[in-house]
C-alpha cells in the first residue's frame, strides 16, 4: 500500500473519529438536558399552589357564610318564636336578620365566583399532569434510545481507533 493512500485512509478515519466524538458529545448533552418536563413539572407546581389557595379561600368563606346562617337561623328563632312581644325588639330582630342577610349575599356570589375558579384550576391541574407524564413517558423513551446510540458510537469509535492505529502502525 502507498504512502498516499495509507494518508488517505487514515485521514478518512480521524474524520469519521471526529464525527462520531462529536455525536457523543452531543447525546450526552441532551442525556442531561431535562429542560421540558422541569419546565411542565414547574407548571404543575404552580397550578397546584393556585389551587391550594383557592381551595383554601372557599373553605374560608364557606365557613363565614356558615356563621352568618347560624346567626340568622338563631335570630329568626327568636323573632318567629313567640317568646318576644315587644314591637321595638322585633323591629330591632327584623333588622338584625336582614343585616346578617345583606352581609352573607355578596359572600354567597363571592363564594360562586371561587367555586368557578377552583374548578378551572383543577381542570388544569389535571390536564398538566396528563402532559407532565406523557413527556416523562417520551423522555424516557428518548434516553433509552439515546444511551443504545451512545453505546453503538463507543463502540465504532473503539473500532475506530483500531483501525487508525494500525494504519499508523502499517
Amino acid at each position: 500500500m502507498s504512502v498516499a493512500s495509507q494518508l488517505f485512509q487514515l485521514q478518512e478515519v480521524d474524520t469519521e473519529l471526529e464525527a462520531d466524538e462529536q455525536a457523543v458529545n452531543r447525546i450526552t448533552l441532551q442525556l442531561g438536558d431535562n429542560k421540558t418536563v422541569t419546565e411542565a413539572q414547574n407548571k404543575l407546581a404552580t397550578a397546584r399552589q393556585n389551587l391550594g389557595e383557592l381551595s383554601k379561600q372557599q373553605r374560608s368563606l364557606e365557613m363565614d357564610i356558615a356563621d352568618i346562617t347560624s346567626k340568622v337561623t338563631t335570630v329568626e328563632k327568636e323573632l318567629y318564636g313567640g317568646r318576644v312581644r315587644n314591637p321595638k325588639e322585633l323591629t330591632d330582630l327584623q333588622h338584625e336578620v336582614n343585616g346578617l342577610k345583606a352581609r352573607r349575599t355578596p359572600l354567597e356570589e363571592k363564594a360562586l365566583g371561587i367555586m368557578e375558579q377552583v374548578e378551572a384550576a383543577t381542570g388544569t391541574v389535571t390536564n398538566l399532569t396528563g402532559e407532565l407524564k406523557k413527556l416523562q413517558a417520551e423522555r424516557q423513551n428518548q434516553q433509552k434510545q439515546l444511551s443504545a446510540d451512545l453505546e453503538k458510537l463507543k463502540a465504532a469509535i473503539t473500532n475506530l481507533k483500531q483501525k487508525r492505529q494500525l494504519l499508523v502502525d502499517g
